[in-house]
């Protein structure tokens, strides 16, 4: 019988072992059994004893088998109860921890979580066993369902499992009892999620305990800082709710100071007061669409006014500050009072009285009505200053300001344009309304005697009247246009009637006058512009002292223009001061020039306009030009008109003193012209006084010409003044003049104004007869 192998078996030693026993013992029982049916079969017990030997074989394989699988079955009992123990341990630990822990296998079922899960998700009321093998959806639909969630969005359940399934972030969730989650998930590499859930309730409230604090104290800084503003302050969140605020601001918007608690509606505020915050609609779009500054004023009383301004904040509130500008606005009103104004008499000035006008011009062309423009210039207005002060003067436009305002029509305007210049404007919405009978009134109520300081003043006024729209349109063209109507009444003999309208061939003289300055412009530049000297003769000692400088004008078409025409335009375009300059300068050098020619002891006589005064300093000028020409002081003479130096007396007085000290000789022109000026005569440090030549026209013609021009040179010499008689053209006019002790003649009977060469000729002639002692009251050749 062939041999089997015996296989390996796969039951545990113990139980083969067991197996071939019974095996064993089944064989031995077939082998007696065949040995006793048999006879002694050799064969057969042969194969009893390979068998018995192999099966001893693999008893022994089988104990040695056993040997060492009890072996591993220790190792592998110590190794369970290892693995258990630390099984235990970790879920020991992980069930103390303070955190919650829970782990989903690969399909998110729950496998593994502590007490703390449970607890804080609210399955602390279902066993453990229960609970594991969950699905996340399903704890979730769980968590919701009780209510627990305080969040009100229906989509929260949905957007927790997506959370959870991406298992890559950190979540915070709120419940109902104030409790605060802080979610941990990660997803690890065989696809499980774990995750670890702190409370942080209390973090939460401490970090909210600091932040309130922080509030707190930012919000207590923010008040101190508010209440320390002068200005009032609120603030409006973009629910238009108050929630901030100062006590100025309640004071000065006049309310209550419960406001001031702050949370309180823009509606409450404009309840207590319906003006608060209105803005109209521009405003409000300006402020909330297109987030831009509002500023506007709002007026309590005539003394509260508060300036707002509402600024936009990027979160859709807006920040508005009150200040009081009531001491400003008051300020303000006086300053626009004093510049508007006319500080004397309280009037109008002519800053607001172009500002009225133009505006009743705009009126009056809306409405098709007419106005009238009364301008005045009260008569002989110097020569009450002059004689009785300028106090009394003030006095004066003082009390005739009185009487106008009282008689001046309503809805019209009255000014003091400056100095003794008035105007008034008088509506013209009738047929009736006549504003001659106006100016008749005005001039009669002016006429009327004054009491001023014990003194009976007679004053006049000459008005000249235009017309809107039939003479001009705007205030600058009316008032010139009445300016021209004016000099035009003062024209008219009598007082009573001194008043005109204007007429549009007075535009002529103006356009002439603007032609003569353009021209005279170009003039300047052009060479146009040359010097006469009329020699001046001293009767004492028969020669030439001096010569006086005169400007001409000789035009390429027009040939000779005359000073008397040239001469006012220069003064009032302001040109005169290049004119004075140029003429004082070329003077000078052809002084110096004539000096190096042997004539060294002549005086140059050089005018000095008034309205230099205006436009320039005169004194500075002529020390410039002397310290450049080189000319001296002493040989310089300045001839001041009488009436400059009525215009500003201690002006006059300090400005002559100045040029006396620098030696310079100063000359009265036109002397006897002007306005009483021997009551200031002893006061100007004067060395010449010139004789206007109307007196000396008429010697021998007018006796009172005569005994004018005796009281002349009488008061000269008892001055120690030099007398110079202007314009003489006859010879009984020299001789009169001699024969009253004149000291210096000039004039056509001596000699014109004469070129640079010919005065240079005639003065060497001079010289040399004088010299030669040829020179005589009959032969001294004053005729040309």
């Amino acid at each position: 019988m062939a041999d089997k192998a015996i296989l390996p078996s796969a039951l545990p030693p113990e139980e083969e072992i067991e197996r071939l026993h019974k095996v064993i013992n089944v064989l031995m029982k077939r082998v007696e059994q065949s040995m006793e049916s048999q006879g002694s079969d050799y064969a057969l017990f042969q194969s009893a004893v390979v068998l018995e030997q192999k099966v001893n074989q693999r008893t022994e394989e089988l104990n040695k088998a056993l040997v060492e699988l009890g072996g591993t079955n220790r190792k592998l009992r110590r190794s369970q109860q290892a693995l258990e123990g630390a099984i235990q341990r970790l879920n020991d630990a992980v069930e103390n921890i303070s955190e919650g822990f829970a782990l989903f296998d690969p399909e998110d079922r729950l496998t593994v979580c502590n007490s703390s899960y449970r607890q804080m998700w609210g399955f602390d009321d279902r066993p453990l066993e229960d609970l594991l093998g969950s699905f996340f959806s399903d704890l979730v639909s769980e968590t919701t369902r009780r209510g627990l969630s305080l969040s009100n969005n229906f989509d929260w359940p949905e957007a927790r499992i997506r959370q959870h399934q991406e298992g890559t972030g950190t979540f915070e969730y709120h419940f109902r009892d104030g409790t605060c989650v802080q979610v941990r998930e990660r997803k690890t590499e065989d696809g499980c999620t774990v995750g670890i859930y702190t409370d942080v309730t209390e973090l939460k409230q401490r970090e909210e305990e600091k932040h309130q604090q922080e509030l707190a104290e930012k919000s207590l800084l923010l008040q101190s800082s508010l209440d320390s503003i002068q200005q009032g302050v609120a603030v409006f969140d973009h629910n238009e709710l108050l929630v901030a605020c100062n006590q100025r601001f309640t004071e000065l918007m006049e309310l209550p100071i419960s406001i001031a608690q702050g949370n309180v509606p823009l509606s409450y505020i404009r309840d207590v007061d319906e003006n608060f915050l209105a803005l109209d609609a521009k405003q409000s779009e300006r402020l909330f669409s297109e987030g831009k500054l509002v500023n506007y004023e709002r007026t309590f009383s005539a003394e509260k006014v508060v300036d707002v301004q509402c600024s936009p904040m990027p979160n859709g509130g807006f920040v508005a500050t009150f200040t009081d500008i009531s001491e400003q606005k008051t300020n303000e009103n006086q300053v626009r009072y004093i510049a508007t104004h006319d500080a004397l008499t309280g009037i109008a000035n002519r800053n607001l009285f172009n500002e009225r006008f133009s505006a009743m011009l705009n009126e009056a062309a809306n409405l098709n009505h007419s106005l009238a423009l009364l301008f005045m210039d009260l008569d002989d207005f110097k020569d009450i200053n002059d004689t009785l002060g300028h106090p009394v003067g003030d006095r004066l436009l003082q009390a005739i300001t009185s009487r106008i305002n009282n008689i001046y029509p309503m809805g019209g305007i009255f000014a003091r344009l400056g100095g003794d210049e008035f105007a008034i404007v008088m509506p013209m919405k009738k047929d009736s309304d006549d504003p001659s009978l106006l100016a008749e009134l005005v001039i009669q109520t002016i006429t009327q005697p004054f009491q001023i300081d014990g003194n009976e003043i007679h004053s006049g006024v000459s008005i000249g009247l235009t017309c809107f729209p039939r003479d001009g349109r705007d205030v600058d063209i009316l008032l010139r246009n009445a300016d021209l109507a004016m000099y035009k009444a003062k024209q008219k003999v009598s007082r009573r009637s001194r008043y005109a309208f204007y007429q549009e061939e007075m535009n002529q003289w103006v356009q002439e006058r603007k032609e003569i300055e353009h021209e005279l412009r170009h003039a300047l530049g052009a060479g146009q512009l040359f010097l006469q000297y009329q020699p001046r003769f001293n009767l004492q000692q028969n020669r030439v002292v001096g010569m006086e400088a005169l400007v001409r004008w000789r035009h390429p078409t027009k040939g000779l223009i005359s000073p008397a025409t040239f001469i006012p335009v220069a003064e009032q375009s302001g040109l005169i001061s290049q004119v004075g300059n140029w003429v004082i300068e070329t003077a000078c050098r052809q002084a110096v020039a004539w000096q190096k020619q042997g004539l060294e002891d002549l005086t140059l006589a050089v005018n000095l306009s008034p309205a230099q005064f205006h436009y320039g300093d005169p004194i500075e000028t002529i020390e410039r030009i002397l310290q450049q020409t080189g000319l001296s002081a002493n040989n310089l003479e300045i001839e001041i008109t009488e009436n400059t130096l009525m215009e500003g007396v201690e002006y006059s007085i300090r400005s002559l003193q100045a040029l006396k000290q620098k030696g310079i000789r100063i000359a009265i022109d036109d002397f006897g012209t002007g306005y009483s000026s021997l009551n200031y005569l002893k006061r100007f440090p004067v060395d010449v006084v010139k004789i206007d030549q109307s007196f000396v026209a008429n010697i021998g013609v007018d006796s009172s010409d005569e005994a004018i021009v005796d009281t002349v040179l009488s008061l000269g010499h008892l001055l120690n003044l030099d007398v110079v008689g202007e314009g003489v053209e006859t010879e009984a006019q020299l001789e009169y003049l001699r024969a009253h002790e004149c000291d210096e003649i000039q004039g056509y009977f001596f000699s014109r104004p004469l070129s640079v060469e010919c005065f240079s000729e005639f003065c060497l002639q001079q010289k040399e007869l004088y010299e030669e002692s040829l020179v005589t009251p009959e032969t001294s050749g004053m005729k040309d």
